[in-house]
């Protein structure tokens, strides 16, 4: 993997092979390693690099499996650049993609190791015998899954998934790969900047990569004594800029993209019905903030939000704002960061079946009693430290049920509530555990 397209070719080849062997009924001789469906640099990156990890040193197929649509791609440039960077085409057809898989009643792998996350979607394991995840390694909280079946299984604090998967640091590293591994550590952590969110281990992986990588400056010797200089070198920086402004440039996407850019879904199996049923819920992390993005999109911010609900058949919708803020300014003249979350609840959304599925007679779950649970639970989390504000600062005025500042513009099937979110420094890692708390653990509301 020396010449400058090797990785291109290796995707390719993994890929034909994998697909081939799936039309003769041996996809069951591979390991599909998958990242999270929300598709960001990390998920996609640590996927590509623990599946060369596993094939090529472990030396047991396996194949990366990005849960995204390859025409979603434009919505996160920054991806397709980091792949460009790596040697891969500007057609990612490479990678394998939600497209390239045939859709079937069952997933025709059933050896998964996860990256970026520790819990397989029910969609991979419904009618598919003897499901198995025989790897983890992740960066966020624990759900304590798969014990006795995945090795290894890591699962422990770090600005960015990659960096664990650096740390495998295989003896022969591409310098490809080593370069779309540091490009998802620069931009998870802000460019490794002291005080934000890389931790030891990011700068300890970033400073193994840089060397390896197709980015290493002529007058690079080594920074591996000396981690803490990573954030000053320039090509740190310009990678840290150019990534990062790609990463927040969302001008041209709509609200529906904007809220399937960067986009979880959840099955949560609600603790005070009997007998036990699931509902959907998902969680949209959107750099702009609402004061710009429903003012300016205020004809169709909440049609738009109702039709991704209804499209998705989810029950609860989480939209968390992170943006910084023009008009106010930090001691250091900076626009000061910002973070909003908005909560809302669809009426009749349907139970979820065993197998994931949504038929048309099934029941629906009691939504004055989900949002009841939802808001309060929300509203009591000391970490989050949410305070609820009104529709009306961005510049919707009452009138009825439908236009009331309570409810935004939304229909009369939707009530939601919004907020300003205090603690800046959480994020969807630290919201989407909350919500699985107050829907699985079984709190009254107050």
């Amino acid at each position: 993997m020396s010449n400058p397209s090797a990785l291109s070719q290796y995707l390719s080849s993994q890929k034909a092979r994998y697909l081939e062997d799936v039309k003769r009924g041996k996809g069951r001789d591979w390991t599909v390693v998958m990242g999270n469906e929300a598709g960001d640099l990390d998920t996609i990156a640590s996927s590509i690099a623990y599946a060369w990890f596993r094939s090529e040193v472990d030396r047991r197929p396996s194949i990366a499996f990005i849960q995204t649509q390859r025409s979603d791609f434009h919505l996160r440039p920054e991806n397709v650049h980091a792949l460009s960077l790596a040697g891969v085409q500007q057609d990612l057809e490479e990678l394998l993609c939600l497209e390239d898989i045939q859709e079937g009643p069952s997933f025709p792998s059933n050896s998964f190791a996860l990256v970026d996350h520790n819990a397989l979607s029910i969609r991979y394991s419904s009618y598919n015998d003897n499901a198995t995840v025989v790897a983890v390694i992740d960066h966020h909280e624990d759900e304590g899954k798969y014990l006795e079946t995945a090795d290894p299984r890591i699962v422990a604090p770090s600005g960015s998934c990659a960096s664990h998967i650096a740390q495998l640091r295989p003896p022969h590293f591409p310098a490809e790969l080593a370069t779309l591994l540091l490009s998802a550590i620069v931009v998870d952590t802000q460019g490794l900047k002291e005080g934000g969110k890389a931790l030891q281990v990011d700068q300890e992986a970033a400073a193994f990569l840089l060397p390896l990588s197709t980015l290493a400056p002529s007058s690079f010797l080594s920074v591996q004594d000396d981690t803490e200089s990573l954030s000053d070198i320039p090509e740190i920086q310009e990678l840290s800029d150019e990534l990062g402004e790609m990463k927040m440039s969302v001008s041209h996407l709509d609200t529906r993209d904007l809220l399937r850019r960067d986009y979880k879904e959840y099955t949560y199996t609600l603790s005070w019905t009997s007998p036990a049923s699931a509902i959907r819920a998902g969680m949209s992390t959107v750099p702009v903030g609402f004061g710009k993005w429903i003012v300016e999109d205020q004809d169709s911010f909440f049609s738009s939000t109702e039709a991704w609900m209804n499209e998705r058949e989810l029950a609860v919708l989480g939209i968390l704002t992170s943006f910084r803020d023009e008009d106010k300014l930090t001691k250091n003249d900076r626009p000061k960061h910002k973070r909003e979350v908005m909560l809302v609840i669809r009426e009749g959304a349907k139970i979820v079946q065993d197998d994931g599925s949504i038929g048309d007679a099934a029941a629906s779950v009691d939504a004055q009693e989900l949002a009841s649970r939802v808001w309060s639970g929300f509203e009591a989390d000391e970490v989050l430290r949410l305070k609820r504000v009104d529709f009306g600062r961005y510049g919707i005025g009452s009138g009825g049920d439908n236009g009331s500042r309570e409810n935004g513009l939304f229909g009369s099937s939707v009530r939601a509530r919004v907020y300003k979110q205090r603690n800046v420094t959480a994020t969807r890692k630290q919201s989407a555990p909350v919500l699985r708390d107050i829907l699985e653990g079984g709190s009254p509301p107050t």
